[in-house]
C-alpha cells in the first residue's frame, strides 16, 4: 500500500469500522473521522442475525437480547413462524457500544466531531458516510422505542401489508423494551401515520410509554452502486451495502467495508473487490427479487408471501445461501420467484 502504509477512514458505522480492522490487521495505520459524538447513531433495528458464522466479531458484553426466531404475518394473518436451528436465529445489539469496543479492541484511532470533506487529500481514503451519499433508490423507515414487556420476546415480528412495499417490525430489546417501526416505499409522513395506527391496534403496544420518540432515516435498498472519487472509495450504505428485502445494514456494511479495506491493504482494486464480493451478489439478487415484488399487485404480493416456503424465506433474507444452495430453492420457490433465481443464477 502505498502512502507510508497509512489509511484514512471517513465514518465509524458499521462499514468503517469494518474497512478500518480489516486494514489495521494487515499493519496499516488507520485514522477514523467521524462527524457525531459515537459510532453507529443513525436509527436502526440493531439486529444481527445468523451470528454464529462469526462475519462480525461482536463482543458478548454488547448484546442485548438472543433471537430464537421470526413469525411472519400478511395482511393480520400468521403465516410463517421459523426456529433457528442449533442455537439462536440472531442477537440484537447495542450498536454504538459493539463499534467502540471493536474499536478499541484493534487500536483504531477515531477523532470524532470531526468534518472530513472528500476527497479526502492526495492520499488513499474510504469513505463510509452513509446513506446520503448512495445514488440508488431509497425507501423510508420510521421507529419508536416503547416499554413492553409483553411484546418483549425471543422472537422478530414481521408484518406484511399487501398495500404497502415495505413491512411493519417489532424487535425486542430485553428489560421490556420493544423497537417498532415501519419501512417502505412511502414517505416519512405517511408511514409515521401508518406507525401510528400499527401501535394502536396491538393491545401489547397501544398506550405503551415511549422510552424514545419516533425518528426516522432512509435506506439504500437499490443494489450495490460503486464509486470512487480522486483516491477515496466510497463502501457501506454509500454504495448500498443494505439487503434490500429486509432493510438489513451492520452486517452487509460491515462485510463490505472489511472487503474495501483489506483489498487497499493488499494492494489490490477495491472496486474490483467490492463488485466481486459475496455480500455483492447477495444484495444483487434480493434486488432482483424486490423489482419482482414492486411489480406484483396487492392482492398477487400477498399470495406470494403467504405461500413461501419459511426456510426459503428466511435465507434469502439472511443472505444465507451459496449457489448451490440457490439452485436448490428454486425448487421450493413459487413459480415466478423461481424465474427470478433462474434468471439470476445465469446472466
Amino acid at each position: 500500500m502505498e502512502d507510508n502504509g497509512r489509511l484514512t477512514v471517513i465514518g465509524a458505522g458499521p462499514a468503517g469500522v469494518g474497512a478500518a480492522m480489516a486494514a489495521a490487521r494487515h499493519g496499516i495505520d488507520v485514522t477514523i473521522y467521524e462527524l457525531a459524538p459515537r459510532p453507529g447513531l443513525k436509527p436502526c433495528g440493531w439486529g444481527i442475525p445468523d451470528h454464529r458464522k462469526k462475519e462480525i466479531p461482536i463482543p458478548r458484553e454488547t448484546i442485548l437480547k438472543e433471537i430464537d426466531g421470526a413469525v411472519l404475518y400478511v395482511d393480520g394473518k400468521h403465516a410463517i413462524d421459523y426456529t433457528g436451528r442449533g442455537g439462536p436465529l440472531g442477537v440484537v445489539v447495542d450498536k454504538p457500544r459493539m463499534l467502540e469496543t471493536l474499536l478499541e479492541d484493534a487500536g483504531v484511532k477515531v477523532v470524532f466531531r470531526a468534518p472530513v470533506s472528500i476527497p479526502f487529500g492526495d492520499g488513499p481514503a474510504v469513505a463510509a458516510v452513509g446513506v446520503s451519499w448512495y445514488e440508488g433508490e431509497k425507501i423510508n423507515a420510521v421507529q419508536v422505542h416503547l416499554k413492553a414487556p409483553k411484546a418483549d420476546r425471543e422472537k422478530l415480528e414481521f408484518y406484511f401489508d399487501s398495500h404497502l412495499i415495505g413491512y411493519y417490525w417489532v424487535f425486542p430489546m430485553g428489560d421490556g423494551i420493544v423497537k417498532v417501526g415501519v419501512g417502505g416505499f412511502a414517505g416519512m409522513s405517511e408511514l409515521a401515520t401508518k406507525l401510528e395506527r400499527f401501535i394502536k391496534r396491538d393491545p401489547r403496544l397501544s398506550g405503551a410509554p415511549r422510552v424514545k420518540p419516533l425518528h426516522g432515516a432512509p435506506l439504500a435498498v437499490g443494489g450495490i452502486k460503486p464509486r470512487i472519487i480522486g483516491s477515496t472509495v466510497f463502501t457501506g450504505e454509500s454504495v448500498g451495502g443494505v439487503y434490500p428485502l429486509t432493510g438489513e445494514g451492520i452486517r452487509p456494511s460491515f462485510l463490505l467495508g472489511k472487503t474495501v479495506g483489506e483489498a487497499l491493504a493488499l494492494g489490490r482494486d477495491p472496486v474490483k473487490a467490492l463488485m466481486s464480493s459475496d455480500t455483492t451478489w447477495k444484495i444483487q439478487l434480493q434486488r432482483r427479487i424486490l423489482e419482482m415484488v414492486k411489480s406484483l399487485r396487492p392482492m398477487r404480493r400477498a399470495e406470494f408471501l403467504s405461500r413461501l416456503d419459511p426456510e426459503v424465506l428466511v435465507r434469502i433474507g439472511l443472505g444465507d445461501f451459496s449457489r448451490l444452495g440457490l439452485t436448490a430453492m428454486v425448487l421450493k420457490s413459487p413459480g415466478i420467484l423461481a424465474q427470478v433465481i433462474k434468471r439470476f443464477l445465469t446472466k
